[in-house]
């Protein structure tokens, strides 16, 4: 048998990836189309500074993952491939006050884009694990107790994405060659036991990733992955059923 599944989570709250393309158009339009010198140039100018003092410090937050398990059943020691794969990416942008001077300049026809200081800066995690779960019931402490332990190589890839307002383009984010790459050995345990009247109270804890790691990622950055402890109790009644 087989199980699969997949979920995103993404957040754009404050809007920046409308405002950034009003940004960009508004720097196109002062870039090709400037007005006559004079107050409607200057309007212009304090128009695209205000679009982009607008979006920054503005932040994105995506996060997607997936996973597919597949059981091979037996009597003696109940076993499944698992494979995991996720992505959280942060996005967010920097304004240079320098830039007023450059966006004057473009709008003179004595500049241009590319000499914009202020940027857009996205850190990237990719995640991806392939194990083997395996399961095991005994008894503990006059408890029936299922246990569970997956063993698993994980490949951990930090990115880094920096680049200049006129120039960003979401979709390059993820195509980033800034990167950096590592794999490891980890392991997840878990424990589950029914307790009470007819076993209708289920107590149950997990442990992932169970070695503390730490990954270095592009400019100086690390990525720590601690352990993670999950604690679960339910009751299943005969009216109703709580966890």
């Amino acid at each position: 048998s087989f199980a699969v599944n997949f979920g995103v989570i993404a957040s754009d709250k404050d809007g920046f990836i409308e405002s950034s393309e009003d940004a960009q158009d508004l720097l196109d339009e002062l870039e090709n189309n400037p007005p006559p010198p004079g107050p409607a140039r200057d309007q212009a100018v304090d128009d695209t500074e205000a679009a982009l003092l607008d979006i920054s410090n503005k932040l994105v937050q995506i996060d997607a993952g997936g996973a597919l398990m597949v059981a091979i059943p037996n009597d003696s020691l109940p076993m499944a491939f698992v494979g995991k794969g996720k992505a959280a990416i942060g996005t967010a942008f920097a304004y240079d006050p320098a830039d007023r001077a450059v966006l004057e300049d473009i709008a003179n026809g004595t500049g241009n884009q590319d000499d914009l200081s202020s940027e857009v800066n996205a850190s990237v995690l990719w995640l991806a694990e392939y194990g083997l779960m395996m399961s095991k019931g005994f008894e503990l402490a006059g408890l029936q107790v299922d246990g569970g332990a997956t063993v698993k190589i994980q490949t951990i890839e930090p990115i880094a994405y920096q680049e200049n307002i006129a120039n960003f383009d979401a979709g390059d984010i993820v195509d980033s060659t800034n990167v950096n790459s590592h794999s490891g050995l980890n392991v997840d345990l878990g424990l589950s036991t029914r307790v009470g009247e007819d076993g209708k109270i289920t107590l149950a804890g997990t442990i992932e990733n169970l070695i503390p790691q730490s990954y270095s990622g592009p400019n100086g950055t690390d990525y720590d992955m601690a352990p993670v402890l999950t604690a679960a109790a339910g009751y299943n009644g005969e009216l109703f059923k709580l966890e």
